[in-house]
């Protein structure tokens, strides 16, 4: 029997093929065996030195006593990698957490397989072992550098190539947005925040129409006002730093419940001129929107004031004086702007003064005092008292 060896190699080298027997009955005188190889060489050995590939060495071996023994050598020879090419990936800074970055390099002569490594936290999700990967980078990974080298089963690894890349963290996403809401146009400044992200060096808000940041812009917490005209919709905010720009938003409802509008004219059928003792006078503005109440006031004196809204009714009574009538729309918010003031002019009650010349006395049944000298003060009136029974001529 016999024994032949398999051999790996590189490129450029060789190897000396060396058949093993044992048993058989060598031949004399020589005390040998015979040989015989596929190359056409019959020494008991043979050096070869084949070029990249898989070959295959046969060897025949007979006695003296003419016992074959056939033996085959299996010779694999690599070539040792060249030099990686450049890695190629999409340009740009890798913000992390990152997925699905792929890196490659074209395929390296002489590689059998690639060995990629990476900066620190950095994973290979796909393509371990190719001539591209997918990375993936956690918000733990690193700047540094990626590199790869072609690998020969036979003859080890080639040189590197290298890529230095730059990993920086997101903002991330905001959390969520804590502060009042609903809140009236005109309140006090309220504060809205969010807690502090780490990797964010400034923070972006939007806010809706009209509410404006009275201080704390830039930062994860503003003092806000909501002057009259602002409206509710959404307040909205995201981290900002230079290297990876923005991150995801948190979003807040906000209400902003409005004041009264602006009260208009004020209206009476009865004129700016009332009398004194006249009654149930009219007043009226147009109503007013989102008005829940509406706050009538009168400068003058001896006025009952009956509201209904946006209408109004006066009593003016004996003692009435004239003044100024205005409104002021209100809600739960404030007062909106009052109205014009409205002058009312309240004119007396008719007065006439009466001087005696003689003793008015009289007995019972007699005849009636007349009483002459002209009318009552004012336009027209009547006399009053006890016993009078006639108008006045």
């Amino acid at each position: 029997t016999a024994e032949l060896d398999n051999a790996t190699l590189c490129d450029g080298s060789g190897v000396v093929l060396n058949p093993v027997v044992t048993g058989g009955q060598p031949v004399i005188p020589s005390n040998t065996f015979n040989y015989q190889w596929t190359t056409g060489a019959t020494t008991s050995s043979i050096a070869v030195n084949p070029p990249p590939g898989h070959h295959t060495y046969s060897v025949t071996i007979t006695d003296a006593c003419n016992q074959l023994a056939d033996k085959t050598a299996n010779v694999d020879v690599g070539t040792t990698p060249a030099a990686a090419g450049p890695i190629t990936t999409v340009p740009g800074t890798i913000c992390t957490p990152a997925s699905g970055i792929v890196f490659s390099v074209p395929p390296v002569n002489g590689a059998d397989s690639y060995i990629w490594e990476l900066p620190p936290g950095a994973v290979i999700t796909n393509g371990e072992g190719t001539a591209s990967v997918t990375v993936s980078f956690p918000t733990n990974a690193a700047s540094g550098n990626i590199t790869v080298r072609g690998h020969s089963n036979y003859c080890g690894d080639g040189p590197v190539s290298s890529l230095p890349v730059s990993v920086y963290p997101a903002p991330g996403t905001a959390g969520p947005i804590t502060g009042p809401t609903p809140v009236c146009q005109g309140s006090a400044p309220q504060s809205y925040s969010v807690p502090a992200m780490p990797f964010a060096t400034s923070y972006e808000w939007t806010l809706p129409h009209g509410t404006v940041i009275e201080s704390g812009a830039g930062t994860h917490t503003i003092s806000c006002l909501f002057p009259p005209g602002s409206s509710s919709g959404a307040i909205t905010v995201r981290g900002y730093n230079n290297e990876c720009l923005f991150g995801d938003p948190a979003l807040f409802d906000l209400v902003v419940n409005p004041l009264p509008g602006n009260a208009g004219t004020i209206f009476s059928s009865s004129g700016a001129e009332v009398c004194q003792y006249q009654e149930d006078v009219p007043y009226s503005i147009a109503p007013v929107p989102d008005a829940t109440g509406y706050h009538w006031t009168y400068s003058g004196t001896g006025a009952t004031l009956e509201s209904s809204g946006p209408g109004l009714l006066i009593d003016f009574s004996s003692a009435a004086s004239s003044g100024v009538l205005m409104v002021t729309p209100t809600n739960a918010c404030g007062d909106g702007v009052p109205s014009a003031p409205f002058p009312v002019t309240v004119k007396p009650r008719p007065t006439v003064t009466l001087n005696v010349c003689n003793a008015l006395t009289t007995t019972r049944n007699g005849r009636p005092i007349v009483l002459k000298g002209g009318y009552p003060g004012g336009n027209g009136g009547t006399w009053l008292g006890p016993g009078v029974s006639m108008e006045a001529p």
